[in-house]
């Protein structure tokens, strides 16, 4: 596991989650996936940003609000 300042590549960060790299593009295209960062028009992804992303994806939707 990199540590948690790591940033990786698209690559990378497949690798670490077991993905395709289409699937990791798919969400970053989509909005849907961990921060990226952009460093030399490259995509990275910092570790500990793609722990929380995996933390909050975990996590139950938050009912709606109920009108009075």
């Amino acid at each position: 596991m990199p540590d948690l300042d790591a940033l990786l590549t698209t690559a990378e960060l497949a690798y670490e989650l077991r993905v395709n790299e289409r699937t990791v593009r798919k969400w970053r295209n989509e909005g849907s996936g961990p921060p990226v960062l952009w460093a030399g028009g490259v995509a990275r992804y910092r570790w500990g940003d793609v722990m929380e992303w995996m933390r909050r994806k975990d996590q139950p939707p938050e009912p709606p609000c109920s009108a009075q």
